[in-house]
């Protein structure tokens, strides 16, 4: 089913392969004669019968050797099995009956050729004829090296007495031949392997894999529809408590399950997909095609728009339906949290789809996650868990979104809360005291010496370990793999 080119680059893969050491078998349909050029031995079989095995080259003069000519200009192949199947393409067409007489002569024909040319391998005829046809060659390759030696020892000679009469120009021409040796190795060098520039992979990479994106509907419509349903779910469910001191516990469970939400919604979708796109790049990459940096900067780029603008719908309807605090810049400040946040865990997703299988990465994704949310600082303040354990919270990224977000609502020199018990006298917490001072809150989380730059610098360093690590997995895999 492939057309000649993609036949041909097939082809040509297959004899690398078979000079690396490797033994290839295959069979092949009407192969043009510079794909039959291509193969070392030749098998042929009609009609259960072996009629030739040696090398390919060789197939002609064996021919014409029992009798069988191919014409001149004419494919070996197409000529064998026509002249085996008895069609003579050849013979005039005349009326019906002499159509029918011409056919039957034909296949006598090729039943006495198969009949002879199996008859001759049996025999041991064409074995012998093999030996003499090697011997010939092998004797053909040494006398080419013996004048191929002549001319070399000719040629340095004059080029000897050249150079005595004109140093000057020898020299000359000795530092261009220099000049021109040094610009290829900086050309090889720069281009390496792949038969394009790393910028030009880049590009036709980031194309393809935003165009994947855009038109995996499913996929993309369903990441949307996740962030506004529940966007609008956990507004709803905390409606305008941001600025109700009796709520302060509640908002906190609200902004932790804003960082929970945005790191799940950005983890597993990646931890799903990655794994199964890796025999793709591990193929591709393989056979040249692109480089691990091209196709790894072209993904990250790819997908960051979307990274960006669904957190940013999510934080968007819920800090305005929670009645968080109407400033600008705390706004902009939640909005970089929550963006960085997924951009994180994507990171962590990649990690754990380029180096493990689907099956293993479905199973450590949400496992990996445990410990990460346990000791982010909601369930557990950092100064309640034992010393020993106290230095998991530093890699929990959770913990500094979660300590970023409680400095961005509650600190900034923000302004006491307000205290209604009235209009919270259904509720269980119109009985808890009033905590319309910020700073008493963020004490209880430990967040009160926390600075929101030094979180979002930690977040950022998160994000380029974690992509840095993947890209040396994926170096590391395609090493393996060659």
């Amino acid at each position: 089913g492939l057309d000649s080119a993609s036949c041909f680059q097939c082809v040509s893969l297959l004899k690398e392969l078979a000079l690396g050491g490797r033994t290839i078998v295959c069979t092949i349909h009407q192969p043009s004669a510079k794909l039959f050029e291509m193969f070392d031995q030749l098998y042929f079989v009609a009609k259960g019968r072996c009629l030739y095995n040696g090398p390919a080259g060789a197939v002609v003069p064996y021919l014409a050797s029992r009798g069988f000519v191919c014409p001149s200009y004419h494919n070996p192949t197409d000529y064998f099995m026509e002249a085996v199947c008895g069609d003579d393409s050849t013979t005039p067409v005349g009326d019906a009956g002499e159509d029918s007489a011409t056919t039957d002569g034909d296949q006598q024909k090729g039943e006495c050729m198969v009949s002879a040319l199996a008859e001759a391998v049996r025999s041991g005829q064409c074995a012998e004829f093999m030996r003499a046809y090697k011997s010939a060659v092998a004797k053909e390759k040494a006398d080419a090296a013996i004048l191929a030696d002549n001319a070399s020892a000719t040629s340095s000679s004059s080029s000897s007495a050249n150079s005595n009469k004109n140093p000057d120009q020898s020299l000359a021409n000795n530092d261009s031949d220099s000049n021109a040796n040094e610009s290829s190795v900086k050309d090889d060098s720069r281009t390496g392997h792949f038969s394009t520039g790393t910028l030009n992979q880049f590009r036709v990479l980031y194309v393809r894999t935003f165009l994947s994106i855009i038109r995996d509907t499913q996929l993309t419509r369903l990441r949307l529809l996740s962030h506004v349903s529940v966007g609008l779910l956990i507004g709803m469910l905390y409606f305008k408590i941001g600025n109700d001191g009796l709520k302060v516990q509640s908002n906190a469970g609200c902004l932790f399950f804003c960082m929970l939400f945005l790191m799940f919604t950005a983890l597993m979708p990646t931890v799903l997909t990655f794994p199964m796109e890796m025999n793709i790049f591990l193929r591709e990459h393989l056979n040249y095609w692109y480089s691990v940096k091209a196709y790894y900067l072209a993904k990250t780029l790819a997908d960051l728009p979307f990274q960006v603008i669904f957190p940013v719908i999510y934080g968007t309807i819920v800090y305005f339906m929670t009645a968080q605090p109407l400033e600008f810049m705390r706004y902009f400040l939640f909005l970089t949290i929550c963006v960085q946040t997924s951009l994180v865990a994507q990171s962590f997703g990649l990690l754990i789809g380029a180096a493990t299988n689907l099956e293993s990465a479905i199973f450590l994704g949400p496992v990996t996650a445990i410990p990460i949310l346990l000791f982010s600082g909601f369930f557990v303040t950092f100064s309640t868990i034992p010393v020993y354990l106290q230095w998991l919270s530093y890699c929990s990224y959770v913990r500094y979104a979660f300590e970023a977000v409680l400095q961005i609502i509650y600190g900034m020199n923000r302004n006491h809360l307000e205290c209604n018990p009235d209009a919270s006298a259904d509720s269980s917490e119109s009985l808890a005291p009033c905590l319309s001072d910020p700073d008493f809150f963020l004490k209880f989380f430990s967040a009160d010496g926390a600075k929101i730059y030094v979180d979002f610098i930690v977040l950022c360093m998160f994000f380029v370990i974690l992509r840095g690590l993947c890209f040396l997995i994926l170096k590391f895999r395609t090493r393996a793999s060659r």
